[in-house]
């Protein structure tokens, strides 16, 4: 039997989700209530990380209970206020 943890049954939680939500990809706008993808307020950003960096953000997501682009668009504005006097 495998060993219990703070994430046990945090993958059937996700399979269930999917399940219910039609667009599991697609993530709404707290604000608006619409798709962040159909948001004239949001556009879509790709870059590269580590896997390691991948994995840490993504078990802190679920931890903190936050979306990914929450926390990167947290961090960016964090460094942008740090780094420049504009």
């Amino acid at each position: 039997m495998a060993k219990e943890n703070r994430f046990s049954g945090l993958g059937d939680a996700l399979k269930k989700s999917r399940k219910t939500s039609k667009r599991p990809d697609v993530q709404a706008d707290k604000t608006t209530g619409k798709a962040k993808s159909k948001s004239s307020d949001h556009t879509k950003l790709t870059v590269y990380i580590t896997k390691a960096l991948h994995k840490r953000l993504k078990v802190g997501g679920a931890h903190l209970e936050m979306e990914l682009s929450d926390i990167a668009e947290e961090a960016i504005n964090e460094y942008l206020d740090k780094h420049l006097d504009v």
